[in-house]
């Protein structure tokens, strides 16, 4: 399974509606997304759910297939199901392919998981949002660091041994050695958020159903 994540903070000035110029929406979305977004009661939060579900989705993409220039008007959203206005599922076509993606509403930001590929077993996906202190220049270091945390808890080992390496591509070594767990990680004003898939022994048995399962880390 390859994953992504995108968080977008609401908060952030440069996410008003009225901050974006028509290029930006022409160059992003389809025209029927288009119509969708202003269609809905907070085309704002729409828009950045589509938003964050493309980008979700292209992240995924650059480590399936060695994507690495994805027109986001070739992605097109999906979204057939919502959860009392904090949670859309959907998916994202592109290139014949259905990619399923998650979009959380928490606390002023939109926080997109994108999942492409199942494994036998059902491998389950922890993920979650973190804050970013305002003292802090590195919120890419935060998001590594919740990241390897998280992945340390549910391995039961030392934090230290654990890293990530790579960029467009993350990954997550175990003293210089692959853990063969996937990871994503993504960040912007004032939040980190990250996810990964669950080592295989932790994730066996651990799914029922047909897709993976999204779980807050805690």
């Amino acid at each position: 399974m390859f994953i992504g994540n995108d968080i977008v903070d609401l908060t952030d000035p440069a996410t008003r509606l009225d901050a974006l110029n028509d290029s930006f929406t022409k160059d992003t979305f389809t025209d029927d997304e288009y119509d969708a977004i202003f269609a809905d009661r907070d085309p704002g939060v729409a828009l950045w759910s589509h938003w964050a579900a493309k980008q979700s989705v292209i992240k995924a993409l650059v480590k399936a297939a060695g994507e690495t220039s994805i027109d986001p008007r070739a992605l097109r959203v999906d979204f057939y199901n919502r959860v009392g206005g904090t949670r859309m599922s959907g998916s994202v076509e592109y290139a014949g392919h259905r990619i399923d993606v998650d979009v959380v509403h928490i606390s002023g930001a939109v926080h997109a998981v994108a999942m492409l590929g199942t494994w036998p077993h059902r491998r389950a996906i922890v993920c979650d949002v973190v804050a970013v202190p305002g003292d802090s220049n590195d919120a890419g270091g935060l998001a590594r660091g919740a990241l390897c945390s998280s992945v340390a808890d549910r391995m039961d080992c030392p934090l230290d041994e654990l890293c990530i390496v790579g960029a467009d591509a993350p990954r997550i070594e175990r003293d210089g050695i692959g853990l063969g767990i996937d990871v994503s990680l993504s960040h912007h004003g004032r939040l980190a958020a990250f996810a990964h898939t669950l080592p295989r022994d932790a994730a066996r048995g651990s799914v029922a159903g047909s897709r993976p399962r999204l779980r807050r880390a805690r």
